[in-house]
């Protein structure tokens, strides 16, 4: 017995040593993220070494050289339901804004516990896949890959990637804990045929380097890096889309989106100041909360109804209500 747990504790402690970070569908960046990334220079494009792979990499691209000609993309993490486009997409609850210079796209995906998908676009028209593109899974860590065939309003192909390294990543304004992809795009019935890497934050899942080596025909060899980051208010368990009935009879139900995963708690309180029930709720980034109140016992009159968050950073949001 006695031997049986020694190798127990060695095998254990083995993992732990050997562990990798990893990427979790909740820890994407939540609605009203802001990422501005900027281009580089093709003759810097020596500085990004893609050889350099495995764990506990060390990428030092902190030479990288702006292009001061290409106007930044700023990428604006948003809920789908307030885009203008959402009525195409039904199935996406998350997305990116992309504002460059005077022109702004919209991509729409579809994000769950394991798999970020891309099904649809906006770039002057409206693009959907039949086919979604699944462009993360859950948990992105070392070793990761998923092999994936594509169909969408204007063409098919396919989207294979794997993830080849784990590390620190250096570029133009500072260091992070990056996640190193390789990705292989193939678009049927054309020529082209390419690879680019994509360095992803290990924290949030942040584009911080992609390089497009292109095929120097159809697909010409471009990079960005993320120049900044701002999570904002947002980023801190941001209670949005708030619906609820209002004047009241039996039974008030409130529904709501939260910005990150959070705790909350919410009160009733009475017009004399009583706190008359008190409840806690555990919610989801991007997912859809429900809470009802039984309000039958409560005599007709005003109340005030009191959501507020945990975190660091508390929201509260108040709401009167009338009893019937």
């Amino acid at each position: 017995m006695k031997k049986s747990l020694y190798a127990f504790i060695i095998c254990f402690s083995f993992t732990v040593a050997q562990s990798q970070p990893a990427l979790l569908s909740s820890e994407m960046l939540p609605y009203g993220a802001v990422v501005i990334e900027r281009g580089i220079l093709k003759s810097s494009f020596s500085v990004i070494d893609t050889t350099i792979q495995g764990a506990d990499a060390i990428w030092n691209f902190g030479s990288l050289t702006n292009n001061i000609y290409t106007p930044d993309l700023v990428i604006n993490i948003v809920n789908t339901s307030t885009t203008p486009y959402t009525d195409s997409f039904p199935n996406s609850n998350y997305g990116y804004k992309e504002v460059t210079g005077t022109t702004t796209n919209y991509r729409y995906f579809n994000l769950t516990d394991t798999k970020m998908e891309r099904v649809g676009a906006y770039t002057s028209t409206v693009i959907y896949y039949n086919d979604p593109q699944v462009e993360y899974v859950f948990p992105l860590t070392l070793g990761a890959e998923n092999n994936d065939t594509w169909d969408n309003s204007t063409a098919s192909g396919t989207y294979d990637f794997k993830c080849i390294g784990t590390g620190t990543l250096t570029i133009p304004g500072g260091s992070y804990n990056a996640l190193m992809v390789r990705i292989h795009t193939y678009k049927v019935g054309d020529v082209y045929s390419y690879y680019s890497y994509y360095w992803y934050s290990s924290d949030n899942g942040a584009i911080l380097l992609m390089y497009i080596v292109g095929d120097c025909c159809f697909v010409l060899p471009y990079a960005k890096y993320m120049s900044s980051l701002s999570l904002g208010i947002e980023g801190s368990e941001l209670i949005t889309d708030i619906c609820y009935n209002n004047p009241v009879e039996n039974n008030f139900t409130l529904t709501f989106h939260s910005g990150n995963n959070a705790d909350y708690s919410y009160t009733v309180i009475n017009s004399m100041g009583q706190k008359v029930f008190i409840g806690n709720s555990k919610v989801f980034a991007r997912t859809e909360e429900t809470l009802n109140i039984d309000f039958s016992s409560f005599p007709a009159g005003i109340y005030f109804f009191s959501l507020t968050s945990k975190g660091s950073n508390p929201i509260n949001k108040t709401i009167k209500i009338v009893k019937q």
